[in-house]
């Protein structure tokens, strides 16, 4: 029985451990998500070009 309590504690040791790896790369990338948005956010928008009307094929201007 001491063999598997040691091999259950070693376990849950090692599923600790990567939990905590993986919520600490989840807040990191939310944190550079967040900031990202935010320098987004914080620039102006682009300034859009009125778009040229096109001529249908076949007519040319003389």
């Amino acid at each position: 029985m001491t063999y598997d309590k040691r091999r259950a504690a070693k376990h849950e040791a090692t599923t600790e451990s990567a939990r905590a790896i993986i919520n600490s790369e989840a807040a990191q990338r939310n944190a550079k998500t967040d900031r990202l948005r935010a320098a987004r956010m914080a620039q102006q928008p682009p300034v859009k070009e009125k778009a040229r009307k096109r001529k249908p094929p076949g007519q040319e201007s003389p």
